[in-house]
């Protein structure tokens, strides 16, 4: 009897998804504007960018990027340097430039995030404005680059050696000299704070950037009242926390602020497939807290990497956790458990074959479709090889014995990594069969022949012959021993038959 068995596989698919994607709020031109740290937020990632000056080639200023450690409920100022103007200073720090023929550029502001007091010596991470250009014709001095340990200088025009110098780490940048022959100096630049530049009426110097420490003042071109223009101010400089990045003289225009955060704890699941069926399914999670798992079936669970044993078709599906961390913050994760049945396989019926006779080819199915097959010959002297893949080959039955043999096929499916329980048939094979026969004899006319006895090995073999000359008395042909009958000769001669048993 054939005999069938099912087993099934689980595979696993990994989906991780956490519910949390992050969030950016930006801030632009302006001072103190507020923002409280949400609940379960633990560091920001910002980007800060102080301010172009002002004027005809007012500095670029610098970009501050950092990852910073935040409580959450925590209110933080944001401080965002605007453009300096001709001759207005830009807020947060900017010098002023002076208005006249030709204004010069005030200095660009600072870009700053503080926490409580808020007071210049509570910022945390500062991007330095760039200087304001010169006043004047025909050419100008340039504001210096918002630096970052320090500002940039600013350039002298034709008539003038240098401009303001940038801010430091320790110092205002210092105010720059005038025209040898007359003029004022720039202011120096102080914390938090650009020098102005120095006033003629005809060609002013630009105010430093604001920053950590601001920039020093342009001096003025006091010269007359044809070509003549002042110097620009200096770059302020930045404040960059550990681990943070800054590049100066980067940002055009106004500055501002950015800053990146992910709500909640992030937390990831993942489980340990691919199973196959009767397997343990196991659920993990590195998050720290309590938990709560819930899946198909009302699964559900307190551990922190729960198991479930003999897994079965129907605990495919999503699995989530929900994590609440020691602060009280509830995030949750997915993870994909797809659970497959394995292959059962259809064999052919048990079949026999005569030594010889060609066997045809196999024809075996997997349930579900698509399984691939490999198969073992317990008996190779049937004419099949001892093991094969795919079906079994067209082959020829063999049996070189005089008894009867046979060779059970098992064959195995495999689907999806998975090996399904063995099904199995017989193949058997008959030897070819001899014959006994009589000894052959010679009778008179009308004597008595008696019925032969055929004999088969091996042994229950039936008989079927023939005779070449039916004027013996004998039949032409027949079935099984052949039975007595008259000898019969009506000529004047010896005549014979020739009996062929098969």
């Amino acid at each position: 009897m054939l005999t069938k068995n099912l087993v099934l596989i689980v595979l696993f698919t990994l989906f991780i998804n956490c519910v949390h994607a992050q969030t950016t709020v930006v801030f632009n031109c302006g001072n103190g504007q507020n923002w409280v740290v949400p609940p379960c937020v633990t560091s920001i990632n910002v980007t800060v960018e102080g301010a172009q000056g002002g004027g005809s080639a007012g500095g670029l200023g610098a970009v501050v990027t950092a990852t910073i450690p935040v409580t959450a409920g925590q209110t933080l100022q944001i401080n965002v340097g605007c453009q300096g103007g001709s001759p207005g200073a830009g807020s947060n720090g900017g010098g002023s430039g002076y208005a006249g023929q030709g204004n010069s550029g005030g200095g660009g502001g600072a870009s700053d995030i503080r926490i409580a007091p808020y007071a210049l010596g509570n910022r945390i991470i500062v991007a330095g404005g760039g200087g304001g250009a010169g006043g004047g014709s025909p050419t100008v001095g340039t504001g210096g680059a918002g630096g970052c340990a320090t500002g940039s200088t600013g350039t002298g025009s034709p008539y003038q050696t240098t401009g303001g110098t940038g801010g430091s780490q320790s110092t205002g940048g210092t105010g720059g000299p005038p025209w040898s022959g007359g003029g004022t100096w720039g202011s120096n630049g102080t914390l938090g704070q650009g020098g102005n530049g120095g006033f003629w009426n005809t060609a002013s110097g630009g105010g430093g950037g604001g920053g950590y420490y601001g920039g020093g003042g342009g001096g003025s071109d006091g010269c007359c009242t044809g070509s003549n223009g002042g110097a620009g101010g200096g770059g302020g400089s930045s404040l960059t926390p550990a681990g943070g990045n800054c590049s100066m003289g980067t940002n055009s225009g106004p500055g501002v602020v950015s800053i990146t955060f992910t709500p909640g704890v992030p937390v990831v699941a993942s489980n340990t497939g691919p199973y196959c069926a009767g397997a343990t399914i196991q659920l993990n999670t590195p998050s720290t807290g309590t938990y709560s798992w819930t899946g198909p079936n009302s699964f559900a669970s307190t551990l922190q990497n729960p198991t479930i044993p003999t897994s079965t078709t129907a605990m495919s599906g999503v699995y989530t956790v929900t994590v609440t961390s020691p602060s009280g913050c509830v995030s949750s994760a997915t993870t994909t458990v797809t659970v497959n049945p394995t292959p059962t396989v259809t064999v052919p019926a048990n079949n026999s074959y005569c030594n010889g006779t060609a066997v045809p080819a196999s024809s075996f199915a997997s349930l579900p479709a698509g399984g691939t097959f490999s198969w073992i010959n317990s008996n190779t002297a049937i004419g099949l090889a001892a093991s094969g893949t795919g079906n079994t080959p067209v082959f020829t039955a063999t049996n070189n014995t005089g008894a009867t043999i046979s060779g059970t096929i098992i064959v195995t499916s495999t689907l999806n990594g998975c090996v399904g329980t063995p099904s199995n048939y017989t193949i058997t094979v008959y030897p070819t069969p001899t014959v006994t026969v009589p000894a052959s004899a010679t009778y008179c006319n009308g004597v008595a022949v008696p019925a032969s006895n055929f004999t088969s090995t091996p042994a229950g073999g039936t008989f079927s012959w023939t005779n070449t000359n039916a004027a013996i008395g004998l039949a032409a042909s027949g079935a099984g021993n052949t039975p007595a009958f008259m000898a019969t000769n009506l000529t004047g001669t010896t005549i014979s038959g020739t009996i062929t048993v098969t």
